[in-house]
């Protein structure tokens, strides 16, 4: 073979060589990229998932200690709320229990028809007895004391409040007619006869008794006051063992609460400047 070809077969041996000596040198570099580019990514990712780990364990402490927090905040709330509704609950039913006192002083002023108011209210003995009657059941005190129950109202059911004004404001009418007669007003007294608010709560409260009531005030009173005082003291039960209202105790509390702003209304409308009015 001739110089040249040895040359050409040697230029083209070393070509394949350095060829498949870079084609070597490429793939190894490519595979050592890739795997550090890997190493890399997992070491970066190891890291962002030990971060996220850390904050979510650290998100989890907090929650456990804001829901720890809230439970014994609502511990807190619960037991408040209770000890005032025992305290409302006792307070509403002493009150309950006093307001008998006014009892002689209503069946009295339920016996007086508006005839009699007309003839006798400015009478000397008529003014004496009911005079001595307000002393006797210290009605000024009974009903400031009526009246001053209101602050444990958020602490009682709807209905029992519906109910307890309809009692405060039923003796709240006879007392205020006996204060009439005590003052030997004979317009105001008639103004007040002829109201009747009494009438329209018992119409309220026992519907079936509205015919009752107008042939003899004095008995159907009893029933009255009797229902009321027992349906009363019985939600005020029920709201302290945490039974809730359902719709029917809601409306009947809206019809009583409706009765007992009408019946104090008219009430008001009877009096004068001089005599405040007496809405529980």
């Amino acid at each position: 073979m001739s110089s040249f070809g040895l040359w050409v077969t040697a230029v083209l041996g070393s070509t394949a060589a350095s060829t498949v000596l870079l084609g070597l040198i490429s793939w190894l570099l490519r595979e050592w990229i890739s795997a550090r580019l890997t190493a890399g990514l997992r070491v970066e990712t190891e890291q962002q998932l030990a971060s996220f780990r850390s904050r979510l364990e650290a998100a989890e402490r907090q929650v456990t200690s804001v829901r720890q927090a809230g439970l014994e905040a609502a511990r807190s709330a619960n037991a408040v709320v209770m000890t005032e509704r025992v305290l409302a609950t006792k307070e509403f039913t002493r009150t309950v229990t006093e307001s008998s006192a006014a009892a002689t002083i209503s069946m009295i002023i339920a016996a007086m028809t508006p005839d009699w108011v007309h003839r006798n209210a400015t009478q000397p003995g008529t003014r004496n007895t009911a005079d001595m009657l307000l002393k006797a059941a210290k009605a000024q005190e009974l009903l400031a004391r009526m009246h001053a129950l209101g602050m444990y109202r958020p602490f009682i059911t709807e209905r029992s409040w519906a109910l307890f004004t309809a009692l405060h404001s039923f003796y709240a009418a006879r007392i205020l007619k006996c204060v009439a007669l005590q003052l030997g007003n004979a317009e105001l007294a008639e103004r007040l006869w002829a109201v009747d608010a009494e009438r329209k709560l018992l119409e309220t409260i026992l519907p079936d008794k509205i015919a009752a009531y107008d042939r003899n005030p004095v008995e159907t009173e009893v029933i009255f006051v009797e229902t009321v005082r027992n349906q009363l003291l019985e939600e005020l039960r029920r709201g302290l063992s945490g039974e809730h209202s359902g719709s029917e105790a809601v409306r009947q509390a809206t019809a009583i609460s409706a009765a007992t702003d009408e019946a104090m209304r008219a009430l008001e409308l009877t009096q004068k400047p001089e005599f405040p009015g007496l809405r529980p």
